[in-house]
C-alpha cells in the first residue's frame, strides 16, 4: 500500500485503484482534483465520460458543489487570475494553455450534465436511458415505495398469512410487543430488505430457527404427545391454592403478571393433561398466556433467602417437558423472524411479477442487466472513467455492478474505489464492511491518504498511539474471517494548536463507577457525566475566549438521551441544538397545517372551520370563539372562501403567499407566526410548505391525501428531516449523524452505552461494528476528544451484543474478553498517561460549577440612513395579467349531461398528460388512465364519453383532411407540461405550457381547452372558437407560450420562422362526437401567434402599476 497524493502531478492518475481514505484526510479534496485531473490530461475525455457515484443523497450534492467549484479556481489559474499553485501544483505545466483553458470552461459550461449520482440514481438512469438492452419493458418510476409495501405488509397480514403456519394468537404476541398494529407493519417494513433468509448460520442457530419447527401444527403435535407420555408415567391430582402459595413465597414478584393468573394456567396444564385428549383451544390458551408460570418458578428468579428451596419434582417435570413446547411457539424473536421472511418473499414475488421497482429492486435489476452484454457494452462505451465514493458501505450486489462495468472493463481509463473500512457503520443499511475487503484482492493497486488536514498534531499523535498495534491489538475485528484490520499511522497536516490553558491531554478519559445493572451506565452515572461535561464547557470557554458554545459536540446514545442532555444544559443557560435530528413528525405544524388547509377546502364545514381558528397560525381564544357573534364569525368564513378561491384559481405557491399575509383579529398569519417567539415553528412551517411545494402535481384535489403519506413515513425519513442549525449552542447528536462533520472538542458520551443484542444479527459482528462506529466518534476533534469509561464495580462477565463500544474497545486491548478490571484497566492507560498522550479523571464527586458571563458593555450606534433605491422587478403569468382585465362571461345554458367545471378541465388536463407521459396510445391503457382519474369525481358515470372526447383528439388531423394526427408523432417527441420563465422587458414571465411537440422538424404547442360552447361539434368551428379565444384573451396566452418556446429554440441554435409551426387550442367537447365533416376539424383551431400583443399588454400592466 502506497501514498496516494493527487495534487502531485507526477502520481499516475490512471488505471484501476482503490484508496482508502482514513478520518479527516481530504477525501472529497482527492475527488475533485482528481476529476480535474482526468479532464486536463486526456484529451478525449469529456465532462460526460466522468462517472462518479456516492450513497446518500447529501453527499451528491456537496461533492457536485465541490468539483464545480474546484472546475472554476483551475479555470482562475490557467488564467493567471488566481496563483494557488501550493494546492494546484499539478496545473503549473499547463498555465496559459487555450485548449486546456477551452476544455475546462466546456465542462463547466455543461457542468448540469456531470454524471455525479447517488448508486440508486445512477442505476435508474442507466435502465431507463437503456431500457430495451435492459429488458426493461415498463416506464419505472425512481421512488421508494414506502407506502405501497406498508399496504402489501397490511394486505398480507389480512388476507394472506399462513394459517398453517400461524395461530391467530401468536400473531397477537406480535402486535402486543409492538404495542399496535401499525408499529408491528412498521417494523417489518424496516427489516424487510435485510435478507432474513440469507442471515449466518450462527445467528439462525442461536433461534434455534429448525425449518421443521417453525410451523404450529409441529409444536402442537409435540405438546399433544408430551401429554399423553406424562399421563402415562405420572398420576397426580390438581395443586391446591393454599400449597401453591407457600410454594410461591419463595419467589420474586413479577410486575406484569399476577399471582392468581399462575395458580389458573397450573390447574388448566393438569387438567389438560388428565383430559383424554389436547385439544387445539387447549394449546392457543398456553399459547396466549405464555405458560408464564414457569418464568415465574424459575431459578433465576428465587428470592436471596430461598436460594436453596427445591421446587415440588412434580413441577419440574411439567416445567421440563411443556415450557420450552410454549416458549418456541411464543417466541417473539423467531416469530417476527419467521414472518418477517414470508412476507419478505410475498412482497418480492408481487413486485417482481407486476415489475414494481423499489430502490432495492432498482438494484437487483440493474445487476441482471449488467449480464447482458448489450446493456453492459453501452454503459462502457458511455463511461471512461468510473470514482465510487463511500466504497466502504457498499454491498455485494452494488460491487457486483461495478465489477461487471468497470473492473473487468480493458478500456476504461480510470476506475477508482475510495472508501474507509474503519469507517463501515451502517450495516443496518446492509453495508457489507467483507465486501470491501473482496475488492482489495481483484482491484489492480491499492493506495492510501496519509496526511489528517482535520485534527492539530497533538491530538493526532495521541490518536496514533491509542490505536496503534503496539498498544490496541487487533482492535478492528473481522470475525467472519477470524482477522483484523489494521490501524496504518497517519500525520498531521494542520500547523495550528490551541492553548487550553489546563494539564488535560488532546484524548481525555472521564471515568464513572458503579455496579452495573439492567441500564448501563445507571441514571446517576448519566448525570455525573452531563455535570462533567457542563463544567468543561463552561470553563474551557470562560478560559479561552476563542471558545463559543458552537465549538462543542456531544455525541449521545439517540434522542432520548439527547433531549436529557438538553434539559440539564438549560439549567446552566448553556444554548445547545440537535442538527438534523428534528423531523416534521414530531412537529405540531403538520397537524396545524393540515387542519387549515382542511378548513380552506372546505368552508362550509363550520367544525373545521372553528378547530382552524382555535390552531397556532390564528390562535383564536376558545372562550372569545364561543362568544363570537355571527357578524364576525361570517367575516372569518369569508377569509376561508377567498382562500378556497385561491387554490381553486391560482397555484399552491400564490395560495401561501396569501396565507402568510391573509388576517384574522387583526393580525396576519405571519404575525402570529413572529408573535410565538418560537423559531422551531416558524421553521417547522417554512420547511412543510418547500415541502408541499416540491411535490409533483399537488393540487387542491390530493392535497390532504399528501398529509396522510406524510403521517405514514417513519420519524426519521430524510423527507421529513429538518436542519436547524440557527443557534450558537452546543451541537448534540449521535454518531451516526457525526460521520463526515467536525467540531474543535469533541464528547463522545455515547461510546458508554451499552447495546441490546437485535435477534436477527450476528453478535460478533455487531461488536466489531462497535470499533468501527468508536473510530468515527474519536476522530471527529479538531483539538480535544473526551472519552467516557463506566465501570463496573462487580466485574461482571459481559454477554455478547451488549458490550458498549468503550467497553469493547477495553476489553479487547486488555486481553480480559468479557470484563473491564479497574486495576489492570488504569495500569494500561498509566503507559500513555505518562507520556502526556492521555488524560484521567473520575466524575463520581463531581459538583456543577458556577461561572458567571462577564456582560461586556455595548454601545449602540445609529444606523446610516439607507438611500439607495432599486427598480422593482415582478414575475408575471398569464393568469395574473388577465385578473386585471374585465372579462364579462356569459353562463351557457347547457343541455348535455356531461358536467362543467373547473373540475372537469383539471380531469381531462390530467389524462392527456398520463397519456403522454406513459407513452402509450393502446385503448386498453388509455381507459385505464381514465377510470383511475375519474374515480370519486364528478365525471365518474361519464366514462364513455371522456374516452371518445380522448380518442378522437389522438385521431384527429391537425392541419387538414390529409395531415398528420397526434397518435403519428413519435412518443420521444412529445412534452408535457412544459414549465418555462424568461424575462419580459425589465420583469419575467412564467407558466406552463400543456403540450409541446416536435413532427417532421417542425415544433408546435397545443393548450387543451374545456370551454362549453355547444352540445353539437359542429359548433365548435372556426368562427365560435375565434369569439372564445376574444373573450378570455386567449390571444395573449397563445402569445406568451411562443415567446417562451422561442427563447427555447433560441438556445438550441433553431431558426425559430423556419421550425415553428404555430398553435393548436383544442376545444375537447368539440371531440365528443366522431368528426362529421372529414373537410370541417371541429374543436381544433391552428394559428401562429402575434407576439405584439405581449408589448401591449407590458404597455398596459406598466400604466395601471404607475397608477
Amino acid at each position: 500500500m502506497k501514498v496516494f497524493n493527487v495534487i502531485d502531478q507526477n502520481s499516475n492518475i490512471f488505471g484501476k485503484k482503490l484508496i482508502e481514505a482514513s478520518a479527516g484526510t481530504g477525501k472529497t479534496f482527492a475527488i475533485e482534483h482528481l476529476f480535474v485531473r482526468l479532464l486536463l490530461e486526456k484529451d478525449d475525455l469529456n465532462i460526460e465520460e466522468i462517472l462518479v457515484v456516492t450513497f446518500t443523497n447529501a453527499a451528491t450534492k456537496e461533492l457536485k458543489f465541490r468539483i464545480r467549484k474546484n472546475l472554476s479556481e483551475a479555470i482562475n489559474i490557467l488564467k493567471r487570475k488566481n496563483l494557488d499553485f501550493e494546492t494546484f501544483s499539478y496545473l503549473t505545466e499547463h498555465l496559459g494553455q487555450k485548449d486546456k483553458i477551452s476544455k475546462l470552461e466546456d465542462a463547466l459550461d455543461l457542468f448540469e450534465t456531470a454524471n455525479i449520482f447517488t448508486i440508486h440514481s445512477f442505476c435508474f438512469k442507466a435502465l431507463n436511458e437503456f431500457a430495451f438492452e435492459a429488458d426493461v419493458l415498463i416506464d419505472i418510476d425512481e421512488k421508494n415505495d414506502i407506502f405501497f409495501i406498508k399496504d402489501l405488509i397490511v394486505d398480507y397480514l389480512k388476507f394472506f398469512i399462513d394459517l398453517e403456519k400461524y395461530l391467530p394468537e401468536q400473531i397477537e404476541i406480535l402486535v402486543n410487543q409492538h404495542k399496535d398494529i401499525d408499529n408491528l407493519v412498521l417494523k417489518i417494513s424496516q427489516n424487510i430488505d435485510k435478507n432474513l433468509n440469507n442471515q449466518n448460520s450462527q445467528s439462525q442457530d442461536s433461534l434455534d430457527l429448525d425449518s421443521k419447527s417453525q410451523g404450529w401444527a409441529l409444536l402442537f403435535d409435540n405438546f399433544k404427545k408430551a401429554t399423553q407420555n406424562f399421563k402415562k408415567t405420572k398420576i397426580f391430582e390438581e395443586i391446591k391454592i393454599e400449597d401453591f402459595e407457600k410454594i410461591s413465597k419463595n419467589f420474586k414478584k413479577i410486575a406484569k403478571y399476577k399471582n392468581e393468573d399462575f395458580f389458573s394456567q397450573l390447574n388448566s396444564l393438569i387438567s389438560t393433561i388428565n383430559n383424554e385428549e389436547c385439544s387445539i383451544e387447549d394449546f392457543k390458551i398456553f399459547i396466549k398466556n405464555k405458560l408464564s408460570i414457569f418464568e415465574f418458578l424459575d431459578e433465576k428468579n428465587k428470592k436471596v433467602k430461598a436460594i436453596d428451596y427445591e421446587l415440588p419434582r412434580v413441577l419440574i417435570d411439567l416445567k421440563n417437558i411443556f415450557y420450552p413446547i410454549i416458549k418456541k411457539a411464543t417466541d417473539i424473536n423467531i416469530l417476527f423472524y419467521n414472518l418477517t421472511s414470508d412476507i419478505a418473499n410475498f412482497v418480492d414475488e408481487f413486485l417482481e411479477t407486476n415489475e414494481i421497482f423499489t430502490f432495492d429492486k432498482i438494484l437487483q435489476k440493474m445487476q441482471k442487466a449488467c449480464k447482458n452484454e448489450n446493456f453492459s457494452k453501452k454503459l462502457k462505451n458511455r463511461y471512461k472513467a468510473a470514482i465510487i465514493d463511500e466504497f466502504q458501505d457498499t454491498d455485494p450486489i452494488q460491487f457486483d455492478i461495478f465489477k461487471t462495468l468497470f473492473l473487468k472493463n480493458e478500456k476504461i481509463l480510470a476506475f477508482y474505489l475510495i472508501g474507509d473500512p474503519k469507517q463501515s457503520i451502517y450495516s443496518f443499511r446492509k453495508a457489507d464492511l467483507y465486501t470491501y475487503l473482496e475488492a482489495t484482492k481483484k482491484i489492480d493497486e491499492i493506495n492510501y491518504l496519509d496526511t489528517n488536514y482535520r485534527s492539530t498534531k497533538p491530538l493526532i499523535d495521541s490518536l496514533n498511539a491509542l490505536l496503534s498495534k503496539e498498544f490496541s491489538k487487533n482492535w478492528l475485528k473481522l470475525p467472519n474471517i477470524d482477522d483484523s484490520l489494521e490501524y496504518i499511522p497517519i500525520k498531521s497536516g494542520l500547523g495550528e494548536d490551541f492553548d487550553f490553558q489546563d494539564d488535560l491531554a488532546p484524548i481525555h478519559f472521564f471515568i464513572s463507577e458503579a455496579s452495573k445493572v439492567k441500564k448501563w451506565p445507571t441514571d446517576e452515572m448519566e448525570i455525573k457525566n452531563f455535570t462533567f461535561i457542563a463544567n468543561e464547557i463552561l470553563s474551557l470557554k470562560k478560559n479561552c475566549q476563542k471558545l463559543s458554545n458552537k465549538n462543542f459536540a456531544v455525541l449521545v446514545k439517540d434522542r432520548f438521551q439527547a433531549q436529557r442532555l438538553k434539559n440539564y444544559f438549560q439549567k446552566f443557560s448553556i444554548n445547545s441544538q440537535t442538527p438534523r435530528s428534528s423531523s416534521l413528525k414530531n412537529s405540531i405544524c403538520l397537524n396545524a397545517m393540515k387542519e387549515f388547509l382542511d378548513a380552506c377546502l372546505h368552508p362550509n364545514n363550520l367544525n373545521k372551520v372553528k378547530i382552524a381558528l382555535l390552531g397556532p397560525f390564528v390562535q383564536l381564544n376558545l372562550q372569545d370563539l364561543k362568544n363570537i357573534d355571527l357578524q364576525n364569525f361570517s367575516k372569518h368564513l369569508e377569509k376561508f372562501h377567498f382562500l378556497k378561491s385561491i387554490l381553486n384559481k391560482k397555484n399552491l405557491g400564490e395560495f401561501f403567499h396569501h396565507f402568510f399575509e391573509i388576517s384574522f383579529e387583526n393580525f396576519s398569519i405571519l404575525e402570529n407566526i413572529a408573535a410565538k417567539k418560537d423559531i422551531n415553528f416558524y421553521l417547522d412551517c417554512i420547511s412543510l410548505i418547500e415541502l408541499i411545494l416540491a411535490e409533483k402535481n399537488l393540487g387542491q384535489h390530493n392535497l390532504l391525501s399528501f398529509f396522510k403519506k406524510l403521517e405514514l413515513l417513519d420519524q426519521d425519513d430524510e423527507k421529513l428531516k429538518i436542519f436547524k442549525n440557527f443557534e450558537d449552542g452546543v451541537h448534540i447528536l449521535t454518531t451516526f449523524m457525526s460521520k463526515g462533520l467536525e467540531y474543535d472538542i469533541v464528547f463522545a458520551l455515547d461510546l458508554a452505552s451499552k447495546s441490546r443484542a437485535s435477534f436477527a444479527q450476528d453478535l460478533k459482528e455487531m461488536d466489531a461494528e462497535k470499533m468501527r462506529q468508536f473510530y468515527v466518534a474519536i476522530t471527529r476533534a479538531k483539538y480535544r476528544v473526551y472519552l467516557p469509561i463506566a465501570i463496573d464495580l462487580k466485574e461482571k462477565p459481559i454477554l455478547e451484543g451488549e458490550y458498549s463500544a468503550m467497553e469493547y474497545f477495553l476489553a479487547h486491548i486488555l486481553d480480559t474478553k468479557d470484563i473491564v478490571p479497574k486495576k489492570n484497566l488504569l495500569e494500561k492507560l498509566k503507559i500513555l498517561k505518562d507520556k502526556k498522550l492521555l488524560s484521567l479523571s473520575f466524575v463520581d464527586f463531581v459538583k456543577p460549577s458556577s461561572f458567571q458571563d462577564k456582560e461586556e458593555d455595548v454601545d449602540l450606534s445609529k444606523p446610516k440612513d439607507f438611500s439607495k433605491k432599486f427598480e422593482s422587478r415582478y414575475i408575471y403569468s398569464f393568469s395574473s395579467l388577465t385578473s386585471t382585465l374585465d372579462i364579462k362571461i356569459e353562463e351557457k345554458k347547457q343541455k348535455s349531461t356531461l358536467p362543467k367545471g373547473l373540475e372537469v378541465g383539471e380531469i381531462f388536463h390530467k389524462i392527456l398528460e398520463n397519456v403522454f407521459y406513459k407513452k402509450s396510445f393502446q385503448s386498453d391503457e388509455i381507459l385505464k388512465i381514465i377510470q383511475s382519474l375519474i374515480k370519486e369525481s364528478v365525471l365518474e358515470s361519464f366514462e364513455k364519453e371522456v374516452f371518445s372526447i380522448i380518442n378522437n383528439t389522438l385521431n384527429a388531423p391537425l392541419l387538414g383532411e390529409d395531415s398528420f394526427c397526434l397518435k403519428d408523432v413519435e412518443f420521444n417527441n412529445f412534452h408535457p407540461e412544459v414549465e418555462f420563465l424568461f424575462s419580459w422587458k425589465k420583469d419575467y414571465m412564467k407558466g406552463f405550457i400543456d403540450l409541446v411537440f416536435e413532427h417532421q422538424s417542425k415544433y408546435y404547442i397545443i393548450d387543451w381547452k374545456s370551454n362549453y360552447l355547444s352540445d353539437f361539434s359542429k359548433d365548435y368551428d372556426t368562427k365560435n372558437i375565434e369569439k372564445e379565444m376574444s373573450l378570455h384573451n386567449y390571444y395573449l396566452q397563445a402569445a406568451i407560450y411562443t415567446k417562451s418556446l422561442k427563447q427555447h429554440l433560441k438556445i438550441l441554435n433553431k431558426d425559430f420562422e423556419k421550425v415553428f409551426g404555430g398553435v393548436f387550442y383544442i376545444f375537447l367537447r368539440g371531440q365528443a362526437n366522431s368528426h362529421e365533416s372529414k373537410t370541417n376539424n371541429y374543436g381544433s383551431y391552428h394559428f401562429y401567434p402575434d407576439l405584439k400583443v405581449l408589448d401591449q399588454m407590458h404597455n398596459q400592466k406598466s400604466r395601471l402599476d404607475a397608477r
